[in-house]
This record gives structure tokens, sequence and C-alpha cells, in this order.
């Protein structure tokens, strides 16, 4: 069998700890994302970089106060939001188009 389309598009999405940041940068060592199963650290320049390494292309980034975000509980959600807002973004989201 024959395949007629070698390189199919495919989209994806990779959420992440986010290295760089604000809380990352204050509080050090002692942010709460370091921890021993977390084998990789990206910023979302690194992962910009290897997207074009391999051809990929890089949609949209997305910065997000925590991973539960968003909650669907509006309190909860404004908080975090507002925090993503100013810089507190512990996770980054990248959408890769191949």
């Amino acid at each position: 069998m024959q395949r007629t389309n070698p390189m199919p598009t495919a989209s994806a999405l990779k959420t992440y700890a986010a290295v760089a940041g604000l809380k990352a940068r204050l509080l050090g060592k002692r942010w709460d994302y370091y921890k021993v199963d977390h084998v990789n650290y990206f910023r979302a320049s690194d992962l910009r970089r290897l997207a074009a390494d391999l051809d990929l292309t890089v949609l949209m980034t997305r910065g997000y106060q925590h991973f539960s975000y968003p909650q669907h509980v509006l309190w909860k959600d404004v908080i975090k939001g507002a925090l993503g807002l100013v810089g507190f973004q512990d996770v980054v989201s990248v959408f890769l188009y191949a």
C-alpha cells in the first residue's frame, strides 16, 4: 500500500512549566514547579527555536498562571487570569502546526 501523503498535516500543543515566568524568576530554586518528575524546563523562545529547526510553525503561545486555568469558577478564573496578565505565568502553551 502506497501512502498518498507521506508528510500529513498535523497540529500539536505543548504545555510546559514556564521557567522564564515572573514567579519562577522571583522565587528561584524555591519555585514550586521545580520538581523531580519534571525532566525539562523551557522558555517560549526555546520552543520557537526548536519548532523552526523542525520546520514547524508556531501559531500562538499563551501564558497561564496555573495548569488548572480555567476552572470555570468565576472568582478563581478572575484572579488567575489577572495574575497571568501581569506576568505570573507558571505555565505556557505553544500551539504548533506542521
